[in-house]
């Protein structure tokens, strides 16, 4: 694309993502702190994550299938949907007190949430494929910087127990993250200068013949991604790790002898040692295949457990969050490269929400699973758990791409 206008859309990207993930802090880091203000217990906070994440992945396939579309059911009209729901949830949040009430409205606001984030990555290759050059590891790194900074401030700010400056810190949030979207282009005059659906142009990738290029027949769409299923599966596994060491990092932390503000802290440790991976994705994208990518951070996740495991002081969980660098980060861009590589043009949208669910799943399936183990056998038997979690992972996504590990990355470079 020549138009000038345009020039700006990776800047205005670069805010989606930093503003989307300052949200994502305000629930996902700070959820048990919430509830557990509210008067819920820890498995009552398992339920209620798992309740609203499951629904969310049942969600996620049909929003990105609906996304793909374009049009008025494409990426920005759901967001600003989404955005609009979540300021009304936290409205009543501040105005309804009852127990059940904030467990249940807060628990829509984590939907929501989880429901954004494969239109969050779909705007990038939404904008990739109008020529419009974005630079996504760069974007989601401010969103990591972002997420610190509130860390830190969230902490600090709760530290005296007032729960509702979280809700509050949403509601700012939220209505940022309304305006930048209003503000990026989309719509029949980008798509009149460069033919393309919701998050794709599909003349520039090559088709499947002999009638599997459909997307709408699941069956056939599984048997199509064997590969990635399983390497879904894998992703489950060591999620429900990582969830549970974030949801119930707080009472890990507690539990050494320290508070809400070495929560801050601590998540913001790990979103800033995130930046380095985020900004050099570029590189190591250009150097690594995505599958040598996922096993390397398939086994950050396993040294990470270990280490929690271990910890016997907030400086010890600092100290663990360094693996953040390989764990999470080295996830969070190259498992959406990896759907994007994989996929079928009419399936990427779709692909970017499975990579998604396997997120939402794995915070339902971790959330249940951690609140109920810690509850019935301690924080040491939840913590020895997660392990298992993560080793069982990790083993599934080297099985998948043992034969497929290369330094130099086989997608051919511009």
């Amino acid at each position: 694309m020549k138009n000038k206008s345009y020039e700006t859309v990776k800047y205005k990207y670069g805010a989606l993502q930093s503003f989307y993930w300052m949200l994502y802090c305000v629930g996902y880091s700070y959820v048990t702190l919430y509830l557990t203000g509210s008067g819920f217990s820890a498995a009552e906070i398992g339920m209620i994550t798992a309740l609203f994440g499951a629904m969310a992945a049942l969600l996620q396939p049909l929003v990105g299938k609906l996304a793909d579309r374009g049009g008025k059911y494409g990426w920005k009209p759901q967001m600003c949907g989404m955005v609009l729901l979540s300021l009304m949830f936290l409205t009543f949040m501040t105005l309804w007190r009852a127990k059940l009430a904030q467990g249940i409205l807060f628990g829509c606001f984590l939907l929501l949430i989880s429901c954004m984030m494969p239109m969050i990555n779909a705007a990038n290759f939404y904008y990739e494929n109008r020529k419009i050059p974005m630079q996504f590891g760069i974007a989601r790194g401010c969103g990591s910087l972002f997420y610190a900074v509130l860390s830190l401030i969230l902490g600090k700010l709760t530290a005296d127990g007032d729960i509702s400056k979280v809700v509050y810190a949403g509601l700012m949030v939220s209505a940022a993250l309304l305006f930048i979207l209003f503000i990026m282009p989309y719509g029949k005059n980008m798509d009149n200068e460069d033919a393309g659906c919701a998050g794709t142009i599909k003349n520039d990738i090559p088709q499947k013949s002999d009638g599997l290029a459909k997307g709408n027949d699941n069956l056939s769409f599984y048997s199509r991604y064997k590969s990635f299923v399983w390497m879904l599966v894998g992703f489950v596994l060591f999620l429900m790790f990582h969830n549970i060491t974030n949801t119930y990092l707080l009472q890990m932390i507690e539990y050494v002898g320290g508070n809400s503000e070495n929560l801050g802290m601590a998540l913001a440790i790990s979103a800033v040692l995130e930046l380095p991976v985020m900004f050099g994705f570029v590189w190591l994208r250009k150097r690594f295949s995505m599958t040598t990518l996922l096993t390397v951070c398939s086994m950050a996740f396993v040294a990470k457990s270990i280490c929690f495991m271990l910890a016997e002081n907030v400086w010890m969980i600092y100290l663990t969050q360094i693996f953040q660098t390989f764990s999470f980060a080295l996830f969070a861009s190259s498992s959406v490269f990896y759907a994007d590589e994989v996929m079928d043009a009419q399936d990427k949208v779709q692909g970017q929400s499975l990579v998604t669910m396997t997120m939402t799943l794995g915070s339902v399936l971790g959330n249940l699973l951690g609140g109920f183990w810690f509850d019935m056998f301690g924080m040491k038997a939840m913590l020895t758990m997660s392990v298992g979690l993560a080793v069982a992972g990790a083993v599934i996504v080297f099985v998948v791409t043992k034969d497929k590990l290369h330094f130099v990355s086989e997608i051919p470079q511009e």
